[in-house]
């Protein structure tokens, strides 16, 4: 992004940008979901609208690269979930999905290193190329 307030110019790839706003989307979605759970688990009647809302803002900004990576049999598997879910258990499925899609997508992966046998050093050593 350009701060024109600035001496100096700093660039940043789109691409950064559109992980951001995803991860954002996200945030605000899992935030939503927690608010909704608070009040139904303290027996308080809560629709779930806003939730719905950031599940489809969610969907919505990962739209176009589903449509790009998937035939169309599974992006309107991935379409008609989020849209059609009136439940909590469609909604929370339907966010499943998204997830996942972000893990292969590798915008949320942490567990990036492979799992390493930490009781025997020679294999160890050999898997890490020493």
């Amino acid at each position: 992004m350009v701060d024109f307030n600035n001496d100096t110019t700093v660039g940043m790839p789109a691409v950064d940008i559109e992980r951001v706003s995803i991860l954002q989307r996200r945030y605000d979605f899992i935030e939503a979901f927690e608010f909704y759970k608070k009040r139904t688990l303290s027996n308080v009647a809560m629709p779930n609208d806003l939730v719905r809302s950031r599940l489809l803002s969610l969907f919505l900004q990962m739209q176009g690269g589903f449509k790009r990576r998937y035939d169309k049999k599974d992006y309107d598997r991935i379409k008609d979930a989020c849209w059609n879910s009136k439940t909590e258990e469609d909604i929370i499925e339907a966010f499943y999905q998204l997830s996942e899609e972000l893990d292969k997508l590798n915008i949320t992966k942490i567990d990036n290193r492979r799992a390493v046998r930490r009781d025997i050093a020679e294999e160890e050593n050999k898997d890490a190329g020493l």
